[in-house]
């Protein structure tokens, strides 16, 4: 007699993504915990091994991280590729995740951009030596 165990018994990954859909974005971002942040990396089909990287302990970290991101990508890529390699074994990132990464953030922080923590940082402005005029950026979120 053979055991023969039926694939349809165990939940699919994206009835588990589904499932875990409902708790992250019924929870305000500032409760989430690790496993909320981990749900959240799954729902939006985020590598493990960058979600293991970045290792946010709060949704606020999330936030502050995401609106960095936005404004230095390319740096970010460059700093995270790197890292990636080192970690797993010379392995690279992908590019398309970390494209999928960087927009599931955006996505996060334009839905929570009124429980924004901290400011973002304007470089200072540059004068030439003829004219002394400053000049600054307003970015409206």
């Amino acid at each position: 007699m053979q055991n023969k165990t039926t694939p349809t018994s165990a939940p699919n990954h994206d009835q588990i993504r589904e499932q875990n859909r409902s708790s992250t974005v019924l929870k305000p971002i500032e409760q989430w915990t690790q496993t909320d942040i981990r749900d959240w990396f799954a729902e939006n089909y985020i590598l493990d091994e960058l979600r293991d990287l970045y290792q946010f302990r709060t949704g606020d970290e999330i936030l502050d991280y995401a609106q960095e991101l936005v404004h230095q990508l390319d740096k970010h890529r460059e700093t995270y590729e790197d890292l990636f390699s080192k970690r797993y074994n010379g392995a690279k990132l992908p590019p398309h995740e970390f494209i999928r990464f960087a927009k599931a953030l955006e996505r996060l922080l334009n839905n929570n951009s009124s429980k924004l923590v901290s400011p973002i940082k304007q470089k200072p402005s540059t004068s030439t030596a003829s004219t002394k005029q400053k000049t600054s950026t307003c970015v409206i979120l």
